[in-house]
């Protein structure tokens, strides 16, 4: 017969090696959010699940996440200041991107849940994008269709190669797909 014996020791030392993993994982998100090599960052915004994410080593490439700086002429409508967006990208080199009709179209295709507003969420107007052309060798049109006011190309236009900043993939997310309103 084997006889099992609660050890509090045992308990004790998952607990502290949990308690030090939320630690690192708290100090290494810090240092990433404070710009040292920016290895995981933190997504507090709807336009993505909700989570922590990680730099990869990949290159961007349609379908990649990717960071970038916010493009100066739409920190105006940001509630917050961000200093970095992570969005996925719809179309790449060679593509042709048409948001004349008030909806991305990409190489002909309508892009679901596409339309541009005219208003952000604390109702100040938004420039939009308007163009029909072939992205250029350097450049990327990034687009988030998961809620409707994502802040993305449709308002900033194409961003260019060099403003990548890496390559993301989600690490760990928190987010309820069901609560998301499309």
């Amino acid at each position: 017969m084997i006889r099992m014996v609660f050890n509090p020791r045992n308990v004790i030392r998952r607990h502290r090696l949990l308690a030090m993993t939320a630690f690192l994982l708290v100090i290494i998100l810090v240092l990433g959010q404070l710009g040292f090599n920016r290895f995981l960052t933190i997504n507090p915004t709807d336009s993505l699940p909700r989570g922590v994410y990680m730099k990869t080593m990949s290159s961007p490439a349609v379908g990649e996440l990717v960071e970038f700086r916010t493009p100066a002429s739409v920190m105006g409508n940001i509630d917050r200041r961000f200093d970095y967006l992570i969005k996925p990208i719809a179309a790449g080199p060679g593509d042709e991107v048409d948001t004349t009709s008030g909806a991305v179209i990409i190489n002909g295709c309508e892009v679901a849940h596409s339309a541009l507003l005219e208003h952000d969420s604390q109702d100040r107007a938004i420039i939009q994008w308007r163009d029909k052309r072939r992205l250029n060798d350097d450049e990327f049109f990034v687009l988030s269709t998961r809620v409707p006011n994502s802040l993305d190309s449709r308002y900033f236009g194409p961003i260019r190669r060099d403003d990548i900043i890496s390559v993301r993939s989600c690490l760990w997310s928190w987010d309820d797909e069901s609560s998301i309103a499309q």
